[in-house]
């Protein structure tokens, strides 16, 4: 029997290289700036305002090297796909905070890229976008029939999803170090 996927999800990940202690040190600097931060999906982590891109010289090398994966995932979409990252943003979570379950309306992609994590750092969670759905099927271990996949986070480490997607940030109870990272949306830019 041949099997198609006909309602797939992708999740891309790739590494990014860039000057983490600078990074990690600026993100810093804007939280001290900005003490309250918003709240949006964090439970008692802080999250900056949005970033202009090109508006912080520090962070020039990750963006850069977020845009250039970014248009490798549109490549892998359509050689004629167009997006933009519209909303960039710092997460500092405390070992015991979290990111509650969301998605992130209106965009067409989101994604996450890791600059401080330790190997106890909580994970990230993708919930089947067909959770509401009976599923006759149980116990078996198929990307077929997944209920949701965690994905451990790693320095570096960066995920492109789509933003409809369900996800959460589990607390890192047995970790010493905050979990700090940037996370972006793209808009589809229609040709």
């Amino acid at each position: 029997m041949h099997l198609e996927h006909w309602f797939p999800t992708p999740i891309w990940n790739s590494t990014i290289e860039f000057d983490r202690i600078s990074v990690l040190e600026e993100c810093y600097r804007i939280k001290n700036a900005d003490p309250q931060g918003r709240k949006i999906s964090n439970r008692g982590g802080w999250q900056s305002d949005e970033l202009i891109i090109g508006d912080n010289q520090i962070f020039e090398q990750l963006y850069s090297g977020i845009q250039s994966k970014c248009s490798e995932v549109y490549k892998s979409i359509d050689t004629d796909f167009k997006g933009r990252i519209d909303t960039l943003w710092i997460n500092i979570n405390k070992p015991s905070d979290y990111n509650a379950a969301h998605c992130h309306p209106f965009g067409a992609l989101s994604g996450v890229v890791y600059i401080n994590v330790s190997d106890v750092s909580g994970k990230i969670r993708f919930n089947n976008p067909s959770i509401r759905q009976h599923y006759p099927i149980d116990g078996y271990d198929s990307p077929l029939f997944f209920m949701y996949t965690d994905f451990k986070p790693e320095n570096h480490k960066m995920l492109i999803f789509p933003s409809w997607i369900s996800h959460e940030v589990f607390p890192s109870p047995d970790s010493d170090e905050n979990r700090v990272s940037m996370s972006f949306n793209i808009t589809q830019i229609k040709i």
